[in-house]
């Protein structure tokens, strides 16, 4: 198991993480945010790292954190400010993710632990391998046990696109349904973002629809103990 685990932290450009379990990861970045209790609830009061984000939420809990940029970010359309992707390295996290092809950053953050990647997803969609490449990432955290640190993945505003990527990563490791992720997408995919800009009928509906074409992966299952650990 150990060689496994390993091996694993080895294909991920940095190891952030030195906990000596999954468990024991969960239950440190649980503490340092506040104990939150849902994917819904809101970390910005919880670390500095979230103090200026659009609506930083925690899809799996030590491993997978989701919302916007920074304000000012948001607004002008961009991925986050230096300032922000720093944070994130010094803190631990070992991935960060940007869904937009827009004002990108640096493919590459680093801080005193070293460097982290900062990849550019695009958008869910079944022809985007990006998606596999994410979830692959998300798996590998979660099997390196302890030894890998989390990612955050944004969106502008932390509402739609990081809530469609968030409600199928549920799919892929909490074993949600169709109908449970798409709820997941509901509970927030509905308001509009903070320049009172809502999504029309046709967009949320596509939405949900990506949620619901999107296959789990066979070979990036994790057990039922990981699962416990994780979910919500």
């Amino acid at each position: 198991m150990k060689l496994v685990q390993f091996a694993i932290a080895l294909l991920l450009p940095f190891s952030a993480s030195a906990h000596s379990s999954l468990a024991q990861q969960v239950d440190a970045f649980q503490a340092a945010y506040g104990h939150p209790t849902s994917n819904f609830q809101l970390l910005n009061k919880s670390s500095r790292i979230f103090a200026d984000l659009e609506k930083p939420k925690v899809a799996l809990k030590g491993v997978l954190y989701w919302g916007g940029a920074d304000k000012a970010q948001a607004r002008s359309q961009s991925a986050m400010s230096n300032t922000s992707t720093g944070n994130f390295c010094a803190e631990g996290f070992s991935h960060l993710y940007y869904i937009y092809k827009k004002n990108v950053g640096p493919s590459q953050v680093s801080c005193g632990r070293g460097t982290i990647p900062y990849t550019v997803t695009g958008q869910v969609s079944p022809g985007n391998s990006a998606v596999r490449a994410f979830m692959q990432t998300i798996y590998r955290i979660i099997k390196a046990d302890g030894k890998v640190g989390p990612a955050y993945l944004h969106c502008w505003w932390g509402v739609h696109a990081s809530n469609t990527f968030a409600s199928i990563a549920l799919k892929q490791f909490c074993g949600y349904s169709d109908q449970q992720a798409v709820a997941h997408w509901d509970r927030i995919g509905h308001l509009p973002d903070p320049n009172n800009r809502a999504l029309s009928a046709a967009a949320k509906e596509e939405n949900r629809n990506k949620i619901r074409n999107f296959q789990p992966y066979a070979d990036l299952q994790i057990t039922d103990a990981e699962q416990r650990l994780i979910c919500f």
